[in-house]
């Protein structure tokens, strides 16, 4: 095959590919065609009037014919060319997802940052989505707020299985006591009235207490690049956020949080340093059947330890 140079190449047409196999270049090779076949019925148009105008005469009604459905084939040719226009641009505007994850960064991803940068005593400006700073310090992020939350429901069922109500201020919760003229339903003859009887509602007052948990990092390991600095401190106050919240439903403080120390179902033991398997059966029958469902029980780890270790006594 004879060697051909580039300025020996008849060149007619020439498409520059992407790796993304769209060409780089406006006019495509459809584009190309088409505009080459207007030109070819504008022509073919151009000739049909010369002819007339050359004998000096109207067109004749074949040739209007002809006039007529070439420009509606012109027509048609531009609106083509104008759609495919507007597709291409459409398809530029259009970014690939991956392109548009490596240019931007995610809600999520600029609170965590921005709070890995305060920790670690980096101060990063101050725009939208991250830290926030008032006279008391900086605020969590929503974010990392919600991780620490999420991460308190996991470390503690007790939270978890409890009623929780999302109000501000102080909620009053009204109850029906059980020893106050209690709800009673009995036969009646028709026609006749039935006694009514009063009860007293009680009310449990719900009120919105402030509270704090400190968690200290080392210098050492804020400096540790290597260390996920974010998730150390999430985790950590999450621990001792579900600590402080078991001890306040469960026991509670005088003066805040009752927790359970209001309960009157009691079991009296033989020994307070031994436990045995009817004194388990007693303390559950205490609790009504409509109760007993989906109910768990709660002990200290010495305890269950016992409890473990209960063994059959002909065995």
């Amino acid at each position: 095959m004879k060697r051909r140079y580039i300025e020996d190449l008849d060149l007619r047409e020439v498409s520059i590919i992407d790796d993304r196999k769209q060409p780089c270049y406006m006019a495509t090779s459809i584009e190309k065609k088409l505009q080459e076949e207007r030109a070819e019925k504008v022509e073919a148009m151009e000739k049909l009037l010369e002819g007339a105008k050359t004998e000096e005469r109207a067109v004749n009604e074949e040739e209007s014919k002809q006039i007529d459905e070439l420009g509606k084939q012109i027509e048609a040719i531009d609106k083509t060319i104008e759609s495919d226009e507007k597709l291409r641009a459409f398809q530029t505007s259009v970014k690939d997802p991956e392109e548009r994850g490596t240019e931007t960064e995610t809600t999520e991803e600029t609170e965590v940052r921005a709070f890995a940068d305060f920790v670690r005593g980096s101060i990063t400006e101050e725009r939208a989505g991250e830290m926030t700073f008032g006279d008391n310090g900086a605020v969590i992020p929503r974010t990392i707020a919600a991780k620490i939350i999420q991460k308190v429901y996991d470390m503690c069922p007790i939270l978890e299985k409890s009623t929780r109500y999302n109000v501000k201020g102080t909620l009053d919760i009204p109850f029906y006591p059980a020893d106050s003229n209690d709800i009673t339903m009995a036969y009646s003859e028709e026609f006749t009235e039935l006694t009514s009887t009063s009860g007293k509602f009680g009310s449990i007052q719900l009120t919105g207490y402030l509270a704090g948990v400190l968690t200290k990092v080392s210098r050492s390991l804020i400096n540790n690049a290597d260390v996920d600095i974010v998730n150390h401190v999430v985790n950590q106050m999450a621990y001792n956020v579900s600590r402080f919240i078991e001890r306040e439903l469960l026991i509670g403080t005088t003066g805040k949080s009752l927790g359970l120390s209001g309960i009157e179902q009691s079991v009296s033991v033989a020994a307070v340093d031994a436990i045995t398997a009817d004194e388990l059966i007693d303390l559950q029958e205490v609790i009504k059947d409509a109760f007993q469902r989906d109910s768990i029980w709660i002990m200290a780890p010495s305890t269950r330890t016992a409890i473990r270790k209960l063994k059959k006594s002909h065995s």
